[in-house]
């Protein structure tokens, strides 16, 4: 969703992600594989000042912050691994079937080195050498594990090609020329049986960006993927809310505006949490992630209201619909509340629909308004926007009284009034 926020100034650094990406392809031009690389800005290159480090903000950013499905885009990743990060049991955290390991060029091949590839390769990762320059022998020990050896082109002879060609080609290791910048330099590599190919020739580096959730942001969702979980129990609820002392405070100020005893003051996370009851608790942590999402946008608070009236406006049409495929008031509400996080938090909506872990029919209706969900979403936009010609249309399809529609619009108005007082 496009918002008003053209003129915003930009944000530091700090708040956004950056990650390199490079495709592999093989003799068909096919891409095949990414090279995931470091990146501080949006620039096609960068300074590695520590290979760990490096690494290690590579392997986040692609986890968590950018995800998985944007990165990979169904293709296997190769991340560079310098020698600490090698013996490190961080490394673990990526899924063998999903990420390569890319061995640099600085470890070297000793004993211990030898051994934790062998354990790695029984893990199920596919290994490569990243900008090999010397003597084939020096592999000997694990080229019937090596997948990939990556051979830096500009860097070597003609003699040096045809040299790892007779000492390697026979076996199983794919040969991959790196850095190639020209048409004869791949037909050169052809010649001697390399099959796979990266370079400016094809591609350069592609930097994707994304926004950083915030800690407080985590906190929020972390409670909300609790929240919405059919087993979830009140204790658990309090014991994720206490560490959180502005969070708590905020749940108790609510409580006694929109409990269910207006008469009874509330004093603790406890009796807050019975008194508003699970629907409103899951409405309340909604807003405090689109009120949280962007302090320095100055139309943050007018989006935030319109997400509000949205949310609210779905789920009473929803409570309304009498024919087949009724929507969940619940699941209406929540659609219509994220359909403006991309604007607010300045993030990819696919990672924080997966972060919440919700269902297809959900992202379904946020990412292409398709199904019952999907069409109140629709609706909405266009009552907020007074297009009553497409609300005619789309209420053929819609088998809730026209009446009933603008009823929902107007109280959805005045409940975000309210709760935007409360959050």
């Amino acid at each position: 969703m496009s918002g008003p926020n053209d003129k915003n100034p930009p944000k530091p650094a700090s708040d956004h992600v950056f990650l390199g990406r490079q495709p592999i392809f093989d003799t068909r031009s096919n891409v095949v594989a990414y090279e995931l690389l470091f990146r501080k800005a949006s620039t096609e290159t960068a300074n590695v000042p520590d290979a760990t480090m490096a690494t290690s903000q590579v392997v986040i950013d692609t986890l968590t912050h950018i995800g998985t499905d944007r990165v990979l885009s169904g293709k296997k990743g190769f991340i560079n691994i310098g020698e600490e990060f090698l013996f490190s049991d961080n490394l673990l955290l990526l899924p063998p079937d999903q990420f390569g390991l890319e061995i640099l060029e600085t470890v070297p091949i000793n004993d211990s080195v030898i051994k934790r590839l062998h354990e790695l390769k029984k893990r199920g990762f596919s290994l490569a050498i990243d900008d090999f320059i010397d003597e084939p022998e020096i592999l000997a020990p694990v080229i019937d594990i090596i997948d990939v050896l990556k051979v830096d082109f500009p860097l070597v002879s003609r003699q040096y090609i045809e040299t790892i060609y007779q000492k390697i080609g026979n076996k199983k290791v794919k040969l991959l020329a790196e850095k190639v910048e020209q048409h004869e330099q791949i037909a050169h590599a052809t010649r001697y049986s390399f099959t796979l190919f990266q370079g400016f020739f094809y591609e350069k580096p592609m930097v994707l960006t994304s926004h950083r959730i915030p800690p407080e942001q985590a906190s929020i969702l972390a409670i909300l993927a609790l929240v919405l979980r059919e087993d979830v129990r009140m204790e658990d609820l309090h014991q994720a809310i206490k560490p959180h002392v502005e969070l708590a405070l905020s749940l108790i100020k609510l409580s006694n505006v929109v409990g269910k005893n207006p008469n009874k003051k509330i004093t603790t996370i406890k009796d807050a949490l019975i008194s508003i009851g699970l629907g409103n608790l899951r409405r309340w942590l909604y807003l405090l992630i689109a009120a949280n999402a962007s302090s320095k946008n100055p139309y943050s608070q007018s989006i935030l209201h319109l997400s509000a009236e949205r949310g609210r406006a779905m789920e009473l049409v929803a409570s309304q619909w009498k024919g087949a495929n009724r929507p969940d008031p619940d699941q209406a509400f929540l659609v219509g509340v994220l359909s403006t996080m991309d604007t607010l938090m300045e993030i990819n909506i696919e990672l924080l629909l997966n972060e919440l872990k919700l269902g297809q029919l959900i992202k379904d209706a946020i990412l292409r308004e398709s199904g019952s969900l999907g069409h109140l979403l629709s609706l909405t936009r266009f009552l907020q926007n007074d297009q009553m010609e497409n609300i005619r249309h789309l209420m053929e399809g819609i088998p809730v009284p026209i009446d009933k529609v603008f009823d929902a619009r107007t109280q959805s108005i005045l409940w975000a009034d309210e709760m935007m007082r409360s959050v």
